[in-house]
């Protein structure tokens, strides 16, 4: 149940709602089936699959936002209009002009969209009410403001936001390697992406070399910046950062992610969910006072 896709989000406001009240909020909002003519929903679904829209163990919360779409390809929409723009020809021995062919394609779209198949994407998210932190479990900066946007809607005045740093994370992680150092304790590990400022924005990449390479201090003094970086944090979690503080492709320790077969399974996950808190948590604690402004900050 481990994140692999972390999106951070902090507060300066202290989160007032129990667990009781935060699932009687989500309620509110939760997720319709698309239907009709409707191209897309968003709700609140269940973290874990059952009725229950926030778990919650020891203060920390876990819930679950999802998105569903119609999926309609273009292709078939293209081929009917085509088809019926043809069967118009061929009747009124002239083209349909460029208003009826769109007027066609808006005819086509409307017929097929409520045969069209729904299509889900969950995401889950982790809120630490102490620590003002809201962590998303998403691989696109878009997918978490979606969350935040709807959580924003259903519990007001939790102002959650991404945190901000001074200089920016891109400028921290280009002085870590071109140090060729990562403060402790975060150490460097063997990938990173280099991309120049210029508008084609060329882009180097290093997978499994070492990050000491003479030639990676090349592209540093040319005026190439640090995109990704991977690193790892007290030898118990891998994982790459790029310049927005986006971390992905989350990797933990073995020792870190074993857990015994328990016989009652909800122990089992309540036992996983507070693993990954307490780690995580200490994790993301470390990242942020690290990028809080000081180069030297550790």
């Amino acid at each position: 149940m481990w994140f692999k896709n972390l999106q951070i989000f902090v507060s300066g406001n202290r989160w007032q709602l129990a667990p009781a009240d935060f699932e009687e909020a989500l309620a509110a909002s939760t997720l319709q089936p698309v239907s009709g003519l409707q191209w897309r929903s968003e709700g609140w679904v269940s973290p874990r699959g059952d009725a229950q829209l926030v778990f919650s163990q020891d203060r920390q919360m876990l819930f679950a936002y999802a998105e569903e779409k119609k999926v309609l390809p273009a292709t078939v929409i293209r081929d009917e209009t085509a088809a019926r723009a043809q069967s118009f020809e061929q009747v009124k021995g002239f083209a349909p002009s460029k208003r009826h062919v769109r007027e066609l394609k808006e005819q086509v779209t409307n017929e097929l969209l409520p045969r069209a198949f729904g299509q889900r994407r969950v995401t889950r998210a982790w809120l630490d009410p102490d620590r003002g932190l809201l962590v998303v479990d998403a691989a696109s900066a878009a997918a978490a403001e979606s969350l935040v946007a709807l959580l924003g809607q259903s519990v007001e005045g939790n102002g959650f936001a991404p945190p901000s740093c001074e200089p920016s994370p891109g400028a921290q992680l280009t002085q870590w390697l071109a140090r060729g150092e990562a403060p402790s304790p975060f150490v460097l590990e063997d990938e990173c992406e280099l991309v120049s400022p210029q508008a084609e924005r060329p882009a180097v990449r290093y997978a499994r070399h070492s990050l000491d390479l003479p030639e990676i201090r090349q592209h540093l003094s040319a005026g190439k910046f640090v995109q990704r970086l991977r690193v790892s944090w007290r030898d118990q979690i891998r994982f790459t950062i790029d310049d927005q503080m986006q971390i992905k492709r989350l990797q933990i320790a073995e020792s870190e992610s074993d857990n015994d077969a328990e016989s009652d399974p909800n122990a089992a996950f309540a036992a996983d969910f507070m693993l990954m808190c307490h780690t995580l948590g200490g994790m993301v604690d470390d990242l942020l006072q690290t990028l809080s402004g000081s180069e030297d900050a550790a």
